[in-house]
């Protein structure tokens, strides 16, 4: 008799159910990590008060306190200059200028003097007794500036100086210093500046300074000197010297057996 082979193989009387199977117990074991992430994170997870709390305990670490010297060797180190004691000057007191009037103090308004400066009705005015002595006064002034400054030929005086001796007859002249320095030089040099100018055509014979000490020999300021021929050109530049603001008084004429010969002699400056 035959074996039926289309016979039913027997099932196992006790199949594994899903999660008993390799795939089940590793489906299982991921559902468990997520469900205790879900369930346990909300408590270990730290909250905001928390955070901010430990944060200043970082600033410390964070933040390390730096110090020159710790970081400066000691042969770099620079000595801290000792400053300088500072002295107070104290403000001096302003001067009183004022006049301090009293109770029963009475001030006039007139002074004595020619010229007297009041101040009358709020305005400043001069009262001047004579003023020929004012007068006066300011030339004895000028006068005692011009003894100080030295002497020179201003281009006025040159120009004047040019128009006179342009008349002369002859057109010649020599000039010539004596016991000066450099005032008595520079003056000289005026008048040879003025002789030689083309338009004159005159001839200029110019000598340099000379010293001549001898006892009792005191140079005139300004000297001419003229020949017998010359006598009208000296006169003609005495008159242009005066002219010129050359004191009389300080101008000395003199002769020569040199009858063509006519010189002008600078001297030293009058000390009057």
């Amino acid at each position: 008799m035959k074996k039926d082979r289309s016979a039913k193989v027997p099932t196992e009387a006790n199949p594994k159910r899903w999660w008993e199977r390799p795939v089940g117990i590793v489906v299982l074991g991921v559902l468990i990590v997520v469900l205790g992430d879900l369930i346990l994170g909300p408590i270990h997870k730290p909250t905001p008060s928390t955070a901010t709390q430990s944060q200043p305990q970082l600033q410390p670490a964070q933040q390390a306190p730096t110090s020159t010297t710790a970081t400066t060797p000691p042969s770099q180190a620079v000595p801290a200059k000792k400053s300088a004691p500072q002295t107070t000057q104290r403000a001096k007191p302003q001067q009183d200028n004022s006049v301090h009037i009293g109770d029963r103090t009475s001030v006039s308004q007139t002074s004595s003097g020619d010229c007297s400066p009041n101040i009358i009705g709020g305005s400043p005015t001069v009262n001047c007794g004579n003023e020929k002595e004012v007068e006066a006064e300011r030339i004895e002034r000028l006068k005692f500036q011009a003894a100080l400054a030295p002497r020179r030929l201003s281009l006025q005086q040159k120009e004047l100086l040019v128009k006179r001796v342009s008349a002369f007859t002859s057109k010649s002249i020599f000039i010539s210093c004596v016991n000066g320095g450099t005032e008595t030089r520079d003056y000289t040099e005026d008048f040879v500046e003025v002789f030689s100018i083309r338009t004159l055509e005159f001839s200029v014979e110019h000598a340099t300074c000379s010293q001549i000490l001898a006892p009792g020999f005191n140079p005139a300021p300004v000297q001419v000197e003229a020949g017998a021929d010359r006598q009208e050109d000296a006169n003609t530049l005495v008159k242009a010297l005066i002219e010129i603001g050359v004191n009389n008084t300080n101008i000395t004429r003199r002769s020569n057996d040199n009858k063509a010969i006519l010189a002008l002699t600078i001297g030293p400056k009058p000390t009057t």
